[in-house]
C-alpha cells in the first residue's frame, strides 16, 4: 500500500542525483520520455539547488561523478536535444563528456561515494529512471553502509500489468525493480495518480507501505524552428511517441489506408515522430511497400525539439491512440 505524503521534501538535505540514464543515452540525437524526465530534473536541480547537489552514475560500478563535467553533460544534452536541427557537433560533445564520465565511474568505483554520503548526514539519493533497479546490489551496499535516504521515481507499471506490449522478459525485470523499491525506497515519486494506484497494488502484495508524491510531468515549450521535412501544404496530423506495439500505430496506419482508398489525392497526411522501438520494423512495414499509404505517411526517428514544435504547430491534431500510459 502507498500512503500519501503531503510534503515529501528533502529540506536542505544533500542530494545525490543519479545520471546513469543520461550517460547511457548521451549519443542519441533524440531522447525518449524517461530521458527527458531525468534531464529536466537535472536542469532544475542545477539551477536551484547547486550548493547541495552531487552527481552519481552506474557504469560498471556506482560512482561519484566530477561535478563540473557532469554539469557540462547536462548542458550539452539540453542543447543537443532541444536544438532546431540535428547537430553532429553537439552530439559529439555530449558523447565525449559521457564517455569520460563512464570511464571515471569504472576507474573510481564506490569508495568516494560512500565516504561523501557518510559525511553528508541526512543525504538523499535521487533516482529518476528505472536504471539498474532490477540489479540493485550497488544501491543496497550504499544504503547499508551510509544510511542514505533513497527516493525514486516510478514511471509506470506497464511491463507487469500489460506484458503483451513489452519484449519477453521485461515483466520479470520490472517485478525485480518493484521488489527493490519496496526494499530500498524511503519515499517514491510517481508521475500520475494512475501510476500511484498501480504501484500501490503491487507493493500491497509484498506487504509494502511507502510515502508517495504524485508529481505530474511538466512541459517545455520550444519555439518552432524551420520545418526540415516538407509537408507540401496539405493538411496533416501528427503522432509523437516511440514506435512500438503499445502505442498502437497499427490503428493509425489502418485508418490512413482507408482514407487513401476513400479520399484519394484529397486525403490528409500523417507524420509519425518517434524513435524505433520494439517491433518497429514490423509496424512500419506497410510504408515500405509502394502505394498511396507510403505517399501519405512519413516517419521521422531523430527530430530535435524545435522541429517537432514546428510540426505540432502546423498540425490539425496530435493523435495518440496508445493502449496504456503511465503518465
Amino acid at each position: 500500500m502507498i500512503v500519501s505524503h503531503p510534503a515529501m521534501e528533502t529540506t536542505r538535505a544533500h542530494i545525490f542525483l543519479d545520471l546513469s540514464r543520461l550517460l547511457w543515452r548521451a549519443e542519441r540525437f533524440a531522447p525518449t520520455g524517461i530521458d527527458r524526465v531525468e534531464l529536466a530534473y537535472a536542469r532544475q536541480l542545477i539551477a536551484s539547488e547547486r550548493d547541495r547537489l552531487s552527481f552519481v552514475a552506474w557504469w560498471g560500478r556506482l560512482a561519484l561523478l566530477p561535478e563540473e563535467r557532469a554539469t557540462r553533460l547536462v548542458a550539452a544534452l539540453d542543447v543537443q536535444w532541444s536544438g532546431g536541427a540535428l547537430d553532429e557537433a553537439a552530439r559529439r560533445r555530449a558523447a565525449s563528456l559521457a564517455r569520460g564520465l563512464r570511464l571515471h565511474a569504472l576507474r573510481h568505483g564506490e569508495k568516494a561515494l560512500h565516504t561523501r554520503a557518510r559525511e553528508a548526514a541526512g543525504a538523499v539519493y535521487l533516482h529518476l529512471s528505472h536504471q539498474r533497479l532490477d540489479r540493485p546490489a550497488s544501491f543496497v551496499r550504499l544504503k547499508e553502509r551510509t544510511g542514505i535516504g533513497f527516493v525514486c521515481l516510478v514511471h509506470d507499471l506497464i511491463p507487469i500489468d500489460h506484458p503483451q506490449y513489452v519484449p519477453w522478459g521485461h515483466r520479470q525485470r520490472h517485478r525485480r525493480r518493484v521488489a527493490a523499491i519496496a526494499r530500498l525506497a524511503d519515499r517514491v515519486i510517481v508521475n500520475s495518480a494512475g501510476t500511484a494506484a498501480a504501484l500501490g497494488r503491487h507493493l500491497a502484495e509484498a506487504g509494502g507501505r511507502l510515502p508517495v508524491l504524485v508529481a505530474p510531468l511538466g512541459l517545455d515549450l520550444r519555439l518552432p524552428a524551420p520545418l526540415p521535412p516538407e509537408t507540401g501544404g496539405r493538411p496533416y496530423f501528427v503522432s509523437l511517441s516511440t514506435i512500438e506495439p503499445r502505442k498502437n500505430h497499427a490503428l493509425l496506419l489502418n485508418v490512413w489506408q482507408r482514407l487513401a482508398a476513400e479520399l484519394g489525392e484529397n486525403a490528409p497526411r500523417l507524420v509519425l515522430i518517434g524513435r524505433r522501438g520494439w517491433k518497429a520494423r514490423q509496424i512500419l512495414a506497410p510504408l515500405r511497400r509502394p502505394g498511396p499509404l507510403a505517399r501519405l505517411v512519413e516517419a521521422h526517428d531523430a527530430l530535435p525539439d524545435a522541429a517537432v514544435a514546428r510540426l505540432l504547430a502546423g498540425a490539425r491534431a496530435l493523435l495518440h491512440p496508445s493502449f496504456a500510459e503511465g503518465f
